[in-house]
């Protein structure tokens, strides 16, 4: 025999994973970061319900095959297993056999895009497109390429790679865990980073914040908000962990009755963050709007309580640290992010945790055991990694994202917006509840409300000790 073996490190890497049980070998070939590292193409195999995995390649001939036959077709998963794949009436059907003996069923939109007929493509791309909200594929972009011809196996993957790098996906993964029981560390903090640049913008190369802020942040907050008033004000909200990235100024053209409808389609909001920004857009529409006035004052009494409660009563400071910790631990130790600039990685993972108490919201469970859980999740290696971030965030410390620090940057960033509407010679809804709870906070914690926020960690306190006293009443 002459010559090497034509066997690719794909090739291998392919042969030990069919050797694991189904369930392994499925979850294995879903995995973008294993799939990477064995040279596995992207988008190599899927899964659908937690049924059994198959070749991308072998289900679009599948589908095309359907549309052209107009009949069910039955395909061959990795494991030997079968879906059937049928037209339905919202979309291709993809049913498989369960391990209880039943058949389950699940829905795909994203097949229809292999389709011959181009108005049932923009119908379900439109569709897509409307789930997925802003952080999904271009509109304008891939509008065009499917009123041209039906997507090739290149453009589908390129397709489902830009849904899975979108949100609402992420977070749809992360309720199915809630409804089994069972929390996935890769589902809470995915691991690709287009899923993170999708959420806050590209990551910066070689850009220091405030560039970074000017050039990408502002920009991708705007589109986001562009795109979708609802959705992409809800993220933004999440975003704004130092006061001048609070959405304020994004929306300044918005009348008060479209902003006002569109807040109600976001509430309830539990996280301190969202909560914040919240009450920095009703102090800027205060005076002109009853409403406003009302949410604000509602809002700043929420975030001066020494608890943050949700309906049911649940203290989202009992849980929202962990939630932060283990984010912010996963960015410092997964590859290619962990590399990225402190301070995006800090901007991510408050935006992270925010969502996850989204996630959380409509979820009942023992704060304390929840906590426990979470923490025992976090890497151990990240408290090397924190050393390492130590020469971008000198200011940083174990402590930062404990519930008396959270609590006071809330304090602190409250006061700044209550100092902005002094200088427009306007009044802060709930101004004297935030006085009494300055006065309380300067008596347990003296300067802690005035302390560096999450993004200002590399530069030393603004301010003088002789003047925090009268800064702080």
């Amino acid at each position: 025999m002459s010559g090497q073996p034509k066997i690719s490190y794909a090739d291998v890497g392919r042969y030990f994973t069919l050797l694991q049980p189904a369930l392994i070998a499925n979850r294995l070939l879903e995995d973008a970061v294993f799939r990477a590292e064995f040279g596995f193409p992207s988008g190599h195999a899927i899964s659908f319900g937690g049924g059994p995995a198959i070749f991308k390649s072998a289900l679009y001939d599948g589908v095309r095959k359907l549309f052209a036959e107009r009949r069910p077709q039955s395909l061959t998963t990795v494991t030997g297993d079968t879906l059937t794949a049928s037209l339905g009436s919202d979309g291709i059907e993809i049913s498989f056999s369960t391990d209880g003996g039943g058949t389950a069923t699940v829905h795909s939109l994203n097949l229809m895009l292999l389709s011959p007929t181009a108005a049932l493509r923009q119908t379900a791309l439109k569709k897509i497109l409307s789930e997925l909200g802003p952080t999904g594929p271009d509109p304008i972009y891939w509008q065009k390429e499917v009123q041209r011809e039906p997507l090739n196996d290149d453009r589908m993957d390129q397709f489902s790679d830009l849904i899975d790098a979108s949100i609402v996906p992420n977070l749809a993964r992360i309720e199915r865990d809630i409804v089994t029981g069972m929390l996935d560390k890769t589902h809470m903090v995915p691991r690709l980073p287009a899923y993170w640049e999708t959420l806050c913008g590209p990551a910066p190369d070689g850009l220091d914040l405030e560039t970074w802020i000017k050039e990408i942040f502002e920009p991708h907050r705007r589109r986001l908000i562009e795109r979708d008033l609802v959705k992409g004000l809800h993220l933004c909200l999440a975003m704004g962990i130092r006061d001048d990235l609070a959405p304020r100024l994004s929306i300044t053209d918005l009348s008060h009755d479209d902003l006002w409808e569109a807040l109600e389609q976001i509430m309830p909001i539990d996280d301190p963050i969202s909560l914040l920004g919240i009450v920095d857009i009703a102090a800027s529409r205060s005076s002109d709007d009853h409403r406003f006035a009302t949410l604000g004052g509602e809002t700043v009494r929420r975030l001066c309580g020494t608890q943050l409660a949700r309906a049911d009563g649940l203290d989202v400071y009992s849980f929202f640290p962990a939630l932060l910790d283990l984010v912010r631990a996963e960015l410092q130790v997964t590859p290619s992010i962990a590399g990225c600039p402190a301070y995006w990685r800090r901007l991510c993972a408050w935006t992270q945790a925010a969502l996850l108490v989204r996630t959380f919201q409509s979820v009942g469970f023992d704060p304390k055991q929840f906590a426990d859980g979470i923490h025992a999740l976090r890497a151990p290696e990240a408290s090397t990694a924190e050393l390492l971030d130590l020469r971008q965030s000198p200011l940083s410390h174990p402590a930062e994202t404990n519930r008396d620090h959270i609590r006071a940057e809330i304090l602190g960033r409250l006061l700044i917006v209550r100092q902005r509407q002094t200088a427009l010679g306007q009044t802060l809804p709930g101004a004297d509840i935030l006085a009494e709870a300055l006065v309380d906070e300067a008596k347990n914690s003296p300067y802690l409300s005035q302390m560096p926020g999450p993004l200002e960690l590399h530069r030393l306190p603004a301010w003088e000790l002789e003047n925090l006293p009268e800064e702080s009443n």
